[in-house]
């Protein structure tokens, strides 16, 4: 793969966020880097397709998970030792309800962000984690999706505002 110049990087950027059409990305790109020869919409797409088939763009799917009825959560996890917090770190890799995994720090080891589909899922998915091997000390943190704001909100935190 050839290395991402700063328009490769300001595409990627803008399609973390929300997927855009590339006439919306053009425009943008227009802002961010003020000093760059503008593409047009269809040069723009090209990139992003040159970026697909090179791997640095793998997903461009996004949707709100608790449309489709899973809930959403950050795992925080505290191991005894280094060699344990890179079993549970195997563990949760290949686990399906994981979709981020960190290390962490500020007194865990590991945070991971997951979407589960049922309470008891949900309750037997923290259950193995806690009862693994060198794991002292988890903890959860439910999330709900705010449509008007598209990002992650820590449930009751949200009570009576929207």
């Amino acid at each position: 793969m050839k290395p991402l110049d700063e328009i490769d990087v300001e595409i990627i950027k803008l399609l973390l966020d929300k997927y855009v059409s590339a006439e919306e990305i053009k425009d943008k790109l227009i802002l961010r880097l003020p000093g760059m020869k503008p593409l047009s919409a269809r040069a723009t797409a090209h990139r992003i397709k040159q970026l697909q088939d090179e791997g640095a763009i793998t997903k461009t799917i996004r949707f709100n998970h608790s449309d489709v009825g899973y809930g959403q959560g950050l795992l925080l996890v505290k191991t005894v030792n280094q060699a344990a917090c890179e079993n549970i770190k195997g563990y949760l890799s290949k686990n399906e309800h994981i979709y981020e995994l960190h290390a962490g720090s500020g007194g865990f080891d590991i945070a991971a962000n997951y979407h589960i589909r049922e309470m008891g899922s949900k309750n037997s998915f923290i259950n193995s984690i806690r009862n693994a091997s060198g794991v002292e000390k988890v903890e959860t943190i439910d999330f709900e999706v705010s449509k008007h704001t598209a990002g992650m909100i820590p449930q009751g935190a949200i009570k009576g505002r929207i």
